[in-house]
């Protein structure tokens, strides 16, 4: 069976959030800012009705968002083992956040990646204990620790990419540029009425 980093939460804000992830490193489109936004939008799952709304779940976006990312999550941590690299979809995350921008604190590591601060910990923990990354005390806080890439770390993320790179092609095979810009389309509205759900919070 895959190994997977246990998910400590069965929030829909985690589950939204390893979807937009997963989404954000497979198209390589920057979901950053909704990231922030969405995990303070539902720190838990509130149903909400709509008058004369009924919803069908198993019509809606929900499972198929869900048992989509599922597929992915599996493949991928399929390759990473029989490329032999030592690695989760949840590490890779945390390597892709420090590539882009390296020494990010611990808490906005956790908000980039929809993770609370004591499940980061234990992943960082791992990843400290693989040589991935290194935590250092701030300069001007000591109570806040930043994260930095190693040079096995960022060793093992050009590694990575070459694995998403390749998952990529299969994902996309016989979708049109045009259904994947469509495809993209509906996220964003999905992020904009989640939007608008915090607003209404």
């Amino acid at each position: 069976m895959p190994r997977n980093e246990k998910c400590f939460s069965g929030s829909i804000p985690r589950t939204l959030g390893s979807i937009l992830l997963i989404i954000e490193a497979i198209f390589r489109i920057d979901l950053t800012l909704v990231a922030c936004a969405t995990n303070v939008i539902l720190p838990s799952f509130v149903p909400m009705k709509l008058k004369g709304y009924t919803t069908d779940f198993e019509n809606s976006l929900v499972p198929w968002l869900g048992k989509t990312v599922k597929m992915v999550g599996y493949y991928l941590q399929e390759v990473f083992d029989s490329e032999n690299l030592d690695l989760t979809k949840e590490q890779m995350i945390v390597l892709k956040k420090l590539h882009v921008k390296d020494g990010l604190n611990q808490n906005k590591l956790a908000t980039l990646t929809y993770r609370d601060k004591s499940s980061l910990a234990r992943l960082l923990s791992k990843m400290e204990t693989k040589n991935y990354i290194v935590r250092r005390q701030n300069n001007d806080d000591k109570r806040i620790n930043d994260i930095f890439l190693t040079e096995v770390g960022r060793s093992i993320f050009k590694r990575s990419k070459v694995v998403v790179e390749s998952l990529v092609a299969i994902l996309e095979k016989d979708i049109s540029e045009e259904e994947k810009q469509g495809v993209i389309q509906i996220l964003k509205k999905v992020q904009f009425n989640l939007a608008i759900r915090r607003e209404v919070l």
